[in-house]
């Protein structure tokens, strides 16, 4: 099969009556079975694809209504500013990284890829996808008009907006799911959370510095104090969910509750 972690390679990880040593009975549990690396690149195909049709029609919305229901995103810095819109790009970037991942041969720089794919999913594509699903549709049941007034209705269909904002958890829930994540550490998790969350904030405000405008209008209704907390409980919100996925994928049992605990063992 296909690996995940590489040790060593001494041969054969033993045949007939040879007893297995413990180095080839660590490597069978650190490699990835055929039926999981198919399942991991199917997966990784298949959202893939849907991002790329999700964007399509996405611009294709858009470009239809320009002027119509997105004057937000004709404001200085474009749609670049809502978390959404990059939270969409995320997604696809990650998807599009693991399945390039998925089909390179094996080398050291594949393993590097998907250490790389292990990081971002764990400390950026999955916490990402919940923040905005959890804030959006918490914010929408208070008052839409704070996050998403009635009038996008107009001219945007029902499905994009689920698009944007449920099926983005369903994605990284699926990859959780069913393909091995290693995480980092958690002062690493941690540590980059708030590296994204603090460059996001800086965004925002710059825009606000730059153009005299809050990104997402219902700031303009709350004063500086209530503000640094919505920011703060973003953040924590994230860390939350960053443990909450933590837990999840180190739940799964069998094969992958063994391959954790050896990686814990060896330090990988």
């Amino acid at each position: 099969g296909s690996d995940y972690w590489d040790l060593d390679d001494d041969g054969d990880w033993g045949s007939g009556d040879k007893e297995e040593t413990p180095q080839q009975k660590n490597r069978k549990i650190l490699r990835r079975s055929t039926a999981e690396a198919g399942t991991a690149f199917s997966i990784h195909l298949a959202i893939m694809c849907f991002y790329i049709y999700v964007h399509v029609y996405d611009a294709t919305i858009v470009r239809r209504n320009r002027g119509k229901g997105f004057e937000g995103s004709e404001l200085y810095g474009g749609r670049w500013k809502f978390l959404t819109y990059l939270n969409m790009w995320v997604q696809f970037g990650y998807f599009f990284l693991c399945f390039f991942t998925d089909i390179m041969p094996h080398s050291e720089a594949k393993i590097w890829f998907r250490k790389v794919c292990d990081f971002v999913f764990t400390t950026l594509a999955f916490p990402l996808a919940w923040v905005v699903v959890i804030s959006f549709w918490g914010i929408y049941a208070v008052n839409r008009e704070l996050i998403y007034p009635a009038r996008l209705d107009e001219y945007i269909p029902l499905m994009l907006n689920h698009f944007w904002h449920t099926t983005v958890a369903v994605g990284v829930m699926i990859e959780i799911l069913f393909v091995f994540h290693r995480y980092p550490s958690n002062l690493g998790g941690i540590t980059a959370l708030f590296i994204y969350s603090t460059a996001y904030i800086i965004w925002i405000i710059w825009v606000l510095t730059a153009a005299n405008f809050w990104v997402y209008p219902f700031l303009e209704h709350i004063p500086p104090p209530a503000i640094s907390v919505f920011f703060a409980t973003s953040f924590f919100l994230s860390v939350m969910i960053y443990f909450v996925g933590k837990k999840v994928a180190y739940l799964r049992m069998g094969r992958w509750g063994e391959r954790h605990r050896l990686m814990d063992e060896l330090g990988l």
